[in-house]
């Protein structure tokens, strides 16, 4: 029932894709700033801290940079804007398309759920009414994960960066990418067929900027990770007091959120980002203690021949999958700031999570969190209802990722228990 499913819904939002393209009016947001800056960019100008457009500097890595004046040159300067639609909706669908076949495929996503990939009206507005760049990072992010998938080490390390080189949402992958690395890899491995290929891509496509003497000001302005959003735009936080959401300690909470969110992700019980096969304690049914945590770092660090090829063995398609969503999710969860253009960095994740966490919470916790994403992602301007609707769902889908986990982590201990008593009798 898979390939049909996935087949005639394709088709189906083709026709959807068309009808949205022709009969609703195009908003413009941000394509106008992107083919001034183009313009610019291509007139010779290498100094970001001079690049402008409507809605202000240039704040994307290279990556944006090159994609972004060829559509410029290919729409005419910018001028043709059905056509960049159309090219926008040949994203969408074929987003769509891999994350149907190479991603959830191979993970064993019930067909049901594939459903509601195409349901969504604020994604088929962001991807052909409104043409941000926050879509062809998505993309490519689409396509590390399915190489992930596939243990193409080296490519995947490459294809995520181009993926940061376009915008820097897609670092929210990298804790979990950098964990199946290393641990598939190991340390040395994982610098070597990982973190240079990454490295190496940012620097290809800075080599432009660099090379004019302005390795500063493209560093500074590309990835300005300090910068503060506008409250005024927040979809997430609209109930905090604007002072609260523009202070330091605020962002320094969220950061600290998400370290911890990840930390007891990795450490607890094991079974939600490591696949151990030996580590003391720590994956017990004990909690781990702090004292407990070097044991971790040097179990990952300095693992045996035969636990790396066992935890190989573990890292499946549907292993990568959660891993890297479930990273995304929790950066999602602790941004400061999310704009509406942001829903294109997650909402191909949520099917898939929603069939993970189904079996324990049931359909109903499904259908309530799918309704009050869109909910709270349609709701223009955003309210304090929905921007703690929004806070409050991801935070719930995230606890079930993680409770769902636990009981994986204690099923499959039973099985390999069974397992062991099997062989001893």
């Amino acid at each position: 029932m898979f390939i049909p499913t996935a087949l005639a819904l394709v088709l189906l939002d083709t026709a959807l894709s068309y009808i949205i393209v022709n009969k609703v009016p195009y908003t413009e947001i941000d394509w106008v700033a992107y083919m001034e800056q183009a313009k610019q960019i291509i007139a010779g100008e290498r100094d970001y801290t001079q690049i402008r457009g409507g809605t202000g500097p240039l704040v994307y890595p290279g990556g944006h940079v090159a994609i972004f004046t060829w559509l410029y040159e290919l729409t005419n300067e910018g001028n043709d804007v059905r056509l960049a639609q159309y090219i926008f909706m040949g994203i969408y669908l074929f987003t769509l398309f891999f994350v149907l076949f190479f991603v959830y495929r191979p993970a064993r996503v019930p067909p049901y759920f594939l459903v509601l990939l195409v349901l969504s009206k604020r994604i088929h507005s962001i991807y052909m009414l409104r043409m941000f760049n926050d879509v062809i990072s998505t993309l490519f992010s689409v396509f590390a994960v399915a190489a992930l998938q596939r243990r193409l080490w080296s490519f995947s390390a490459v294809i995520l960066s181009i993926a940061v080189s376009v915008k820097m949402n897609s670092l929210l992958y990298l804790p979990g990418a950098a964990l199946i690395y290393l641990q598939a890899l190991g340390p040395v491995g994982a610098f070597v067929r990982a973190a240079v290929p990454f490295l190496a891509v940012q620097f290809a496509v800075a080599v432009p900027f660099i090379s004019a003497g302005y390795q500063k000001e493209y560093f500074s302005q590309a990835f300005e990770f300090s910068r503060v959003f506008f409250y005024k735009w927040t979809v997430n936080w609209r109930f905090v007091p604007e002072a609260i959401f523009l202070s330091k300690p605020f962002a320094l909470v969220l950061l600290g959120a998400q370290l911890l969110l990840i930390t007891a992700f990795c450490v607890k019980r094991g079974y939600h980002w490591l696949a151990p096969i030996k580590v003391p304690k720590i994956f017990s049914a004990v909690p781990p203690s702090t004292s407990e945590l070097p044991a971790l770092v040097r179990a990952l660090l300095n693992p045996s021949h035969i636990e790396r090829t066992q935890r190989l063995a573990r890292i499946t398609p549907e292993y990568v999958l959660t891993i890297l969503v479930t990273s995304n999710l929790i950066g999602i969860l602790c941004a400061r700031s999310l704009h509406y253009q942001f829903y294109s960095w997650y909402f191909w994740t949520i099917p898939y999570v929603l069939s993970k966490v189904t079996p324990v919470f049931g359909h109903f916790f499904a259908l309530v969190a799918f309704a009050s994403q869109e909910f709270a992602w349609n709701t223009y301007p955003s309210t304090n209802t929905s921007s703690a609707v929004l806070v409050g769902c991801n935070f719930a889908l995230v606890a079930a990722l993680y409770v769902q986990g636990q009981l994986d982590g204690r099923a499959r201990e039973r099985r390999e228990e069974e397992e062991r008593n099997t062989k001893i009798n």
